[in-house]
C-alpha cells in the first residue's frame, strides 16, 4: 500500500514540488548567509518525493538563529 501511496503522490505533484525544493536549495546555498536553509530545502527536497512511511521529527529546539531565519525565510519566500 505505501508503494501505491507513494506512486500516485509522485504522479500527482510530489516529484514537481521536489524539483522545487532541491532549485530552492541550489539558490539557497549560493549566498554564504542562505546555506543552513538551502540544506533544509535539500532534505525537504528528499522526504517529498516519497512521503509515505517516514516520520519528520525536530532535530533540535528552537534557537534565535533559527527565528531569525524563519522571519527572513517568511518575509522573503514565505508569501
Amino acid at each position: 500500500m505505501k508503494n501505491l501511496v507513494n506512486i500516485l503522490w509522485l504522479i500527482f505533484g510530489g516529484l514537481l514540488m521536489s524539483v522545487v525544493a532541491f532549485v530552492c536549495g541550489a539558490f539557497c546555498c549560493v549566498t554564504v548567509v542562505f546555506i543552513p536553509v538551502g540544506l533544509k530545502f535539500f532534505k525537504l527536497g528528499t522526504y517529498l518525493i516519497l512521503p509515505a512511511g517516514k516520520n519528520v521529527v525536530p532535530e533540535t529546539p528552537d534557537t534565535k538563529f533559527k527565528k531569525v531565519i524563519n522571519i527572513v525565510w517568511a518575509v522573503l519566500f514565505g508569501w
